[in-house]
């Protein structure tokens, strides 16, 4: 498979992938869990991939591995 773009991910940890498809194009996010800080770190690409912009944190694991998801009606809304 090809690679379309990479995440700049520098710790372990665990990751959850939430996304959609409107009429602007595919927006993603991305939650990482880090195991060291116990932070959780925000990512998101407007362009399917291809490029990812860090967007914050937040202390603790706030999400757990099946509840990580965004609004498609909302851009930018994290639950």
């Amino acid at each position: 498979p090809q690679v379309i773009g990479t995440l700049p991910f520098t710790e372990d940890g665990d990751v959850m992938l939430c996304g959609y498809e409107g009429a602007m194009g595919t927006h993603l996010y991305v939650a990482q869990y880090n195991y060291t800080s116990t932070e959780t770190d925000f990512y998101y690409s407007d362009d399917a991939g291809a490029y990812w912009n860090y967007s914050g944190s937040v202390d603790d694991g706030i999400f757990s591995k099946n509840n990580f998801n965004c609004s498609q009606i909302f851009e930018g809304q994290l639950y």
